[in-house]
């Protein structure tokens, strides 16, 4: 699962979108939708992400680096 994917899932949850993400975290418009095929955002960005959605870094985090990981 792609980054952006993870973050639109958890999004979906919350009834919020990329665009109100993006707007509440100080984030540049259309961000969210580039992180894919190993684009990532630096930590801060992640983490007012993560802060935004209520949520840890290590959860959006693990479905794209934790395929494998433990098997």
């Amino acid at each position: 699962m792609e980054l952006r994917d993870k973050i639109r899932e958890l999004a979906t949850v919350r009834g919020t979108t990329f665009a109100a993400i993006e707007r509440r975290t100080g984030i540049a418009n259309g961000s969210i939708a580039k992180w894919k095929d190993g684009k990532f955002p630096s930590a801060e960005i992640l983490f007012r992400v993560a802060l935004f959605l209520g949520v840890s870094m290590d959860e959006i985090m693990w479905a794209t680096y934790g395929k494998g990981v433990t098997e």
